[in-house]
């Protein structure tokens, strides 16, 4: 039985950084894969060796930096759910209320009918900011 890797073999990083530039969906299987490590061993790399888990971060990060330029270029183009992507991702721009907001609710309460008399004494109380107002005759 091989001894199982400690670190990322030599040659890991061109390999993550090209697959990564690509933007093709650079997993931790895939990686595993193409540098002929197995997936579990792999996975115990990034978690015990600072040194590579470096290296990934940094590759997941090329990768992310190409996926948002692949976007770019299509919101460039006219592409509107590109566009909606870009927006939500980088600025927090979206359609959807946020589940932290809490709903509104308007009420308008209207009074129920006055009679003639009782609306010319509330029109013609003195309000502080506005002249009073007389009431018009409607044409009957």
């Amino acid at each position: 039985m091989p001894r199982p890797f400690e670190k990322l073999p030599p040659g890991a990083s061109a390999y993550l950084y090209s697959v990564a530039a690509a933007g093709n969906g650079l997993t931790e299987s895939k990686a595993a894969t193409g540098l002929g490590i197995p997936l579990d061993q792999f996975k115990k790399i990034l978690r015990d060796h600072p040194p590579s888990k470096r290296l990934w971060d940094s590759a997941m990060t090329v990768e992310r930096e190409a996926l948002f330029q692949r976007m770019f270029e299509a919101s460039a183009a006219g592409d509107l759910k590109a566009t909606q992507f870009l927006l939500a991702s980088r600025h927090g721009v979206t359609e959807k209320t946020e589940a932290s907001q809490a709903p509104v609710n308007i009420s308008l309460r209207l009074p129920g009918s006055f009679p003639l008399e009782q609306w010319e004494k509330v029109l013609h109380q003195p309000h502080m900011d506005s002249p009073p107002r007389q009431l018009e005759e409607i044409p009957e």
